[in-house]
């Protein structure tokens, strides 16, 4: 038995399916899409919550290959608190089936330090509208986020010392708007006391946490040496600094209260006027974090402005020691700044503008910055002094804002900027010279040119599966499509009503109740939409899709937004028709070709009178078959029976 089967021939194989080749192209371009996103995007099991998918982006950010990721949950991989956070989450948008967005949650990386992520979290149902994925999008906003702190800080802090008068009230509030916005649970004022050396609590802010009142009232207490605490130490150095970890520091005389208040980290930076340190400000927080740049920038420019402010309220009429704060503030500022005379040449160039262009202090100072890294603008085209915005502003004294230009550095490359011209004038209004302070934003039109160009991606595989894309605002009654749909239903966007009401009227007049019905019904009972209706086209044309969506509903109920696909199916439609044509005629033929065949043999018994004949015809051929239609010659004899049954 077993010689007989090994001889048997192999089944022939039937010609490959186009689908069977499609499939496996269509999910690597969408695998290939993915991987090119710029934010992170993962999948989870909804069952266990260990991830099946993480994005080349996501990999990139946690600091972990994809292989050890895979079938890894959050406890696997975050600390406890985080996976704590990330799995509650996971779980209330699974119980929900609602999309939950995170505005910003933070996530510790292998190599990168906590980042501050903007996530948005939704199910991916079964046909039964049974979560089986968790699918994630995660953008990482940290750079973003403590920029606009930053700055909102620099400009609170700004704006506080030029309104206020005295400095008691000016630190009090600086105290509280830092610790508001950063934000922090505890901040401290200390001062240098002239007759002890030794540098004391001056005010202090807490955010009302009870826990907190034991530690502060220690911090006030307390009294430092240069070098000795947190507070001493950057008096002594005039550096900003900061503490990760409090716990187990033997050189924090405040730890273990810390401790008990849950106080996690700790930062502080100096007053400086002048280059003494005439303070230094100190904040501790509930969590761990590693030093951003744009903090420490903050901090720099927080305390030069604070110890102008102190220069200025002691000092009015000491103009070069006001003119020495601003170049410290100029020189501790995030963006590039230089200065320039009448003349266009330059007075001052702070060192990140030296940086970022590459030149030395001594190589910018007193020459003319226009033909020194502005001649060619974004084109390559030559830049006229006489269109150059920032000359601009020397001749006219306009404040000139730019989004986009092209600066030139020293060594050939060149970097794009925005940057924004301010004149200098004298108190009679006389223009003396510009600031201009400008951001290097090379990167960040890198990333949307590739976000551009994902999109694209995106546009071309909708058009090459003949799938669109729609929501649809029920709160604002506003429908938006991708062009695909624009497409498939052969509108002109401009004339499109963007509404549901102008979605119907495109549907076939005979459909509209119908699917009207089904897209209530769906958003009513908070299931999935899926019909198949007709387009009547202008001229005359019937077109098939197929609509698929659901709806995201409020923690109250409320139906919120539609999202969906549209898939032209007009060809798979007018194929099924064919088929279910072709297939009806075969089986008429056949029982044509049967009934046929017994005719002919009965009439081959020549015993059979006529009536005979028939009736063995009615009972063995056309009853087990059914009725045929049979053409039969008008000149032909037929008897009753024949012309009862042969028809």
């Amino acid at each position: 038995m077993d010689n007989q089967q090994a001889k048997t021939p192999a089944p022939r194989q039937s010609p490959a399916d186009p689908q069977e080749h499609t499939a496996p192209a269509t999910q690597h371009l969408l695998e290939a899409i993915i991987d090119q996103l710029p934010a992170m995007v993962f999948v989870k099991d909804a069952a266990d919550l260990r991830f099946l998918l993480v994005n080349r982006t996501g990999e990139a950010l946690i600091g972990y290959p994809r292989e050890q990721l895979i079938g890894k949950n959050d406890h696997d991989v975050f600390p406890q608190d985080e996976a704590d956070f990330f799995t509650a989450s996971d779980r209330r948008v699974l119980a929900t089936g609602a999309l939950l967005d995170v505005p910003e949650e933070s996530l510790h990386t292998k190599q990168h330090g906590i980042r501050i992520l903007h996530t948005k979290k939704i199910p991916i149902a079964d046909a039964t509208v049974t979560p089986r994925y968790l699918l994630g999008i995660s953008e990482d906003i940290t750079e973003r986020v403590w920029r606009e702190r930053s700055k909102r800080v620099q400009q609170a802090v700004a704006e506080i010392v030029t309104t206020t008068d005295t400095w008691p009230i000016a630190r009090t509030a600086i105290l509280k708007t830092m610790g508001d916005l950063f934000p922090c649970a505890a901040g401290f004022h200390w001062e240098p006391d002239a007759q002890s050396d030794k540098l004391t609590c001056q005010a202090s802010w807490t955010n009302g946490t009870p826990t907190l009142d034991e530690f502060a009232a220690l911090s006030r207490r307390l009294v430092f040496s240069s070098g000795v605490g947190l507070p001493g130490r950057v008096w002594e150095t005039g550096q900003p600094s900061w503490l990760e970890q409090l716990d187990g520091n033997p050189a924090l005389p405040r730890r273990e209260a810390a401790a008990r208040a849950g106080l996690l980290s700790a930062y502080a930076f100096p007053i400086l006027d002048n280059g003494t340190v005439r303070g230094v400000m100190e904040f501790f927080t509930t969590s761990t974090a590693p030093l951003d740049q744009h903090l420490q920038d903050a901090f720099v420019y927080i305390g030069a402005a604070i110890g102008q402010f102190l220069a200025k309220t002691e000092a009015q009429g000491h103009t070069a020691r006001l003119l020495r704060q601003h170049q410290l503030l100029f020189a501790a500022a995030g963006d590039a700044i230089f200065g320039l005379d009448r003349a266009g040449n330059a007075t001052f160039v702070n060192p990140t503008a030296l940086r970022q262009l590459g030149y030395t202090e001594h190589e910018l100072l007193g020459a003319p910055l226009h033909e020194s890294f502005h001649k060619t603008g974004l084109e390559g085209t030559s830049t006229h002094a006489e269109t150059c915005p920032i000359q601009n502003t020397l001749r006219h004294g306009t404040v000139e804002e730019v989004a986009e230009d092209r600066f030139w550095r020293k060594d050939g490359t060149a970097i794009t900027v925005e940057y924004i011209s301010t004149p200098i004038r004298e108190e009679d209004g006389t223009i003396t010279g510009a600031v201009v302070t400008f951001r290097d934003i090379t990167e960040r039109k890198r990333t949307e040119a590739a976000l551009a160009k994902s999109e694209a991606c995106l546009k071309e595989a909708q058009q090459l599966a003949q799938i669109g894309s729609w929501e649809l605002d029920l709160v604002g009654q506003t429908l938006s499509w991708s062009d695909e749909i624009f497409r498939i239903f052969e509108i002109d966007k401009a004339q499109f009503g963007a509404s549901y009401e102008a979605f119907l009227n495109a549907i076939h007049p005979d459909d509209r109740i119908m699917v009207d019905t089904a897209y209530q019904r769906s958003v009513r009972e908070e299931t999935p939409y899926e019909i198949t209706h007709r387009l009547l086209m202008p001229d005359g044309r019937i077109k098939y899709v197929q609509e698929r969506g659901v709806t995201f509903y409020s923690p109250s109920g409320a139906p919120l937004r539609s999202v969906g696909t549209v898939q032209d199916i007009t060809v798979i439609k007018l194929a099924e028709s064919a088929l279910t044509q072709q297939q009806s005629l075969l089986r008429d033929r056949l029982k044509e070709m049967h009934c046929l065949y017994g005719i002919a043999r009965l009439a081959s018994d020549e015993t059979l009178t006529m009536e005979q004949l028939a009736q063995e015809v009615l009972e063995r051929v056309v009853v087990p078959i059914g009725p045929v239609e049979l053409d039969i010659a008008a000149d032909q004899p037929a008897g009753g029976l024949e012309q009862r049954y042969l028809r």
